[in-house]
């Protein structure tokens, strides 16, 4: 059977196929709903070290969610958003772990029904509110700067906000506790046990024969450890949620990598700024570059009162 379509006709396929098109493009990106609130979740603990414990939640903030787009670089997906949205997890965690006075932070994207939160919107205003002087970057100093000022904004008069970083002679600000130096692997663990919700950063480095180049750096959120005493502070396995990864959430297991810390006390040129503990995640876990190696920078460590 053979059909016969009129000029005209076809001018009006044509245009309905133009107009689906751009009703297409034109419909916003969905954004990241999830639950503010999780059930507690029984996280593993590797059963070879004498001690540990591990927090981790069963929802996380990705820093790649498309709502995020316009922050990504060439149309890539991918932005720079990394403290920012280590942050955010850092908040979300607080109501996933129903937190006293969680309910009190005044942070956006929190939906009519106040059960479930907007990740996007939330990574947007920390992305706004912690940025750095040059408006484009983050860094760790700035954002624990500006963590200390939204929990004080949010009522929260005696929280507990801390910098472990080799910047230099740098002032704090007040409220906030500033250590001049290198982190450790007692700092790391130490903090969890105390309970501060810690924000590591890595620096990813190259190594050219003679010094060290920093390739690039990253932030993540440490939700545990496990440690042996024997290892005298020179190892340390850490649990992380890492928010440039993306991760199923079922909502019900916890979500979490592994990676270990291990001093090395064999570099002949300390790495920079940083320490020699290096990091060493596994291949999924986005925490090394090939040919590079990854150090512990520096660590925020929040405690809200």
């Amino acid at each position: 059977m053979n059909f016969r379509i009129s000029f005209r006709g076809a001018l009006l396929v044509q245009i309905i196929i133009i107009h689906a098109f751009f009703i297409l493009i034109s419909v916003p990106v969905q954004a990241r709903i999830i639950p503010l609130f999780s059930d507690e979740v029984p996280a593993a603990i590797h059963s070879n070290f004498e001690q540990g414990v591990n927090q981790a939640s069963s929802i996380y903030v990705w820093q790649n969610d498309p709502d995020l787009s316009a922050y990504s670089e060439g149309r890539t997906g991918i932005t720079r958003l990394c403290l920012p949205s280590a942050i955010s997890n850092a908040l979300v965690y607080q109501f996933a772990k129903r937190s006293p006075r969680a309910s009190q932070l005044q942070i956006p994207g929190i939906m009519p029904d106040q059960k479930h939160i907007d990740t996007g919107a939330l990574v947007k205003y920390f992305a706004k509110k912690c940025v750095a002087q040059d408006h484009v970057t983050y860094d760790a100093w700035r954002a624990t700067q500006c963590i200390h000022d939204f929990y004080e904004e949010s009522g929260y008069q005696n929280s507990s906000v801390k910098l472990i970083r080799n910047y230099g002679d740098l002032t704090p600000g007040p409220g906030i506790g500033y250590e001049n130096r290198q982190p450790t692997i007692e700092d790391l663990y130490g903090a969890i046990s105390a309970g501060y919700q810690v924000i590591a950063s890595i620096a990813f480095m190259s190594w050219n024969g003679v010094t060290w180049k920093k390739v690039a750096s990253h932030a993540v959120n440490v939700v545990g450890y496990a440690r042996n005493p024997s290892d005298e502070n020179q190892k340390l396995l850490i649990y992380v949620q890492n928010p440039s990864r993306e991760y199923e959430m079922n909502f019900h297991d916890a979500i979490f990598d592994s990676a270990t810390l291990q001093v090395n006390p064999d570099l002949a040129v300390m790495p920079g700024q940083y320490s020699n503990i290096e990091v060493q995640g596994s291949d999924r876990s986005l925490l090394n570059i090939k040919g590079n190696k990854t150090f512990l920078a520096g660590l925020i460590l929040i405690k809200p009162d």
